[in-house]
């Protein structure tokens, strides 16, 4: 009784629905995950090459 009242005689259907809903989120939910960890990577490997001295000597390059 109380799977029909929840599935309202379409259980498969429904049960396709929270499938493809679950499928959804984990590829989501990877996808951000995935970003984010490349994301701190190149900020780790690049951190070294950003100095700030460097910037400064960029910027006057003009002398004008």
């Amino acid at each position: 009784m109380e799977r029909e009242g929840l599935f309202n005689g379409n259980s498969s259907v429904d049960l396709d629905r929270v499938a493809l809903y679950c499928m959804w989120q984990s590829v989501v939910a990877e996808t951000a995950l995935t970003a984010l960890s490349s994301r701190l990577l190149l900020l780790f490997k690049i951190s070294p090459m950003l100095d700030v001295n460097v910037l400064a000597d960029l910027t006057a390059t003009d002398n004008r």
